[in-house]
């Protein structure tokens, strides 16, 4: 039965939309085999005795410019729109907060955008710029959307990404068309959906990131059309001192949960879970689906991503069960609290305990400290955090060579 590499995560507690059950998983290649309740053979492949740590699918950032993850929060804030703000931080390029960061390669800040979103326990991450196919390749920390179009904003469409109606039409209803739109909290701000609608360019594949300026009878539109909202809510409080009152929006409308890059939002995705959970009146389970489930159908995910489920993607995160709320222990999590993160089956990030298991699977890795916790990560950070500290720069997370 077990002719891919194979092994049986036991005694784990799963996170589930509805409840939490106690099982073993059984991971076959890069798939769920099956979940069971102490049901397993685990004579024909190794096991990993979790001892009723928490599993939760592996969490999906739907919102990231992975390039520009090593820059402090920069701006002179609040503004009005996000443009005031984009002109602000074009004019500070020379300050050196921001010159020692672009002193560093581009492959090299793309690559710390990989690893800062594996330290949070994600394992799948949706970048609005190009897309590099020579970084993201499959030694990627994390995998990255790679079928979708967009374009940065109507403001900054010609420069930026395409034009919206142009990408709209070639993403057909086949991937997802990403775009920020009401970024900001003047009347410019507020017409960005209308004149999007306008455009032909609001339809059932857009995905609209920020909506900070879109008023109530303007999300029945987004309703309307079948649209998705990606909420950054860390950065539109930097920013604007506002974010979305998620009481106003219609149901129906599918929303993920994101962190935007540090330039601007949170260094990670607990942070943003947290800073979501202070602005609004949702639980943790709801907050949960926006970077699991739900993240999973804005950006067009194959069936079964983000959930815990037999045949689907063995994408899985592990902490510590410090109380019979998963949702409330997810969202107390740090970096350093991550027993384990698993993509495609593969051990990628973890506790110095699962070093068995990181050698089973083949997976090269290095000790580093995470918030001075010993970790075990896939091989190649020791060396980037090198190259990255060579320039004067400073990671966000805390995190140094073993």
């Amino acid at each position: 039965m077990f002719r891919k590499r194979s092994f049986v995560l036991t005694n784990a507690s799963i996170h589930s939309l509805s409840e939490t059950n106690n099982g073993d998983i059984c991971v076959v290649g890069k798939n769920i085999e099956s979940i069971e309740q102490n049901r397993i053979d685990l004579s024909r492949t190794p096991a990993v005795d979790l001892n009723n740590s928490w599993v939760f699918p592996g969490l999906i950032n739907a919102h990231d410019h992975l390039e520009l993850n090593l820059f402090p929060n920069i701006g002179r804030g609040p503004y009005s729109n996000s443009y005031e703000w984009f002109d602000d931080v074009n004019a500070m390029r020379g300050e050196p907060a921001m010159a020692r960061v672009l002193a560093i390669s581009m492959n090299d800040r793309l690559l710390w955008g990989g690893y800062r979103n594996l330290l949070s326990g994600v394992t799948t991450v949706g970048h609005h710029n190009p897309y590099h196919g020579a970084v993201f390749r499959k030694a990627f920390p994390v995998r990255v959307l790679r079928h979708y179009r967009w374009a940065h904003s109507l403001g900054l469409a010609e420069s930026y990404g395409g034009r919206p109606e142009v990408e709209s039409r070639k993403a057909g209803s086949r991937e997802p068309f990403i775009i920020h739109i009401a970024e900001g909290v003047d009347t410019g701000a507020a017409g960005e959906l209308r004149e999007l609608d306008r455009l032909g360019a609001l339809r059932t594949s857009t995905v609209l990131v920020h909506g900070v300026g879109i008023s109530s009878d303007d999300f029945q539109l987004v309703k309307e059309r079948g649209a998705c909202l990606i909420w950054c809510p860390s950065s539109n409080m930097f920013l604007f001192d506002r974010t979305v009152d998620m009481a106003q929006l219609p149901d129906g409308i599918p929303v993920a949960l994101a962190t935007d890059s540090t330039l601007s939002g949170k260094p990670t995705l607990f942070d943003e879970l947290r800073v979501a959970c202070d602005q609004s009146q949702m639980n943790e389970r709801q907050l949960i689906k926006m970077v699991t489930c739900n993240a999973a159908k804005v950006l067009m995910l194959k069936e079964n991503t983000g959930t815990l489920a037999p045949s689907s993607t063995a994408d899985l995160l592990v902490l510590p069960r410090r109380s019979t709320d998963s949702g409330k222990d997810l969202l107390a999590s740090r970096p350093r609290d991550i027993q384990l993160v698993i993509k495609a089956g593969c051990p990628l990030y973890g506790d110095v305990s699962f070093a068995s298991l990181f050698d089973h699977c083949r997976i090269k890795v290095e000790r580093v400290y995470v918030e001075g916790k010993a970790k075990l990560i896939m091989h190649g950070l020791g060396a980037l955090l090198d190259r990255i500290r060579d320039k004067g720069a400073m990671p966000p997370i805390d995190v140094t060579r073993g």
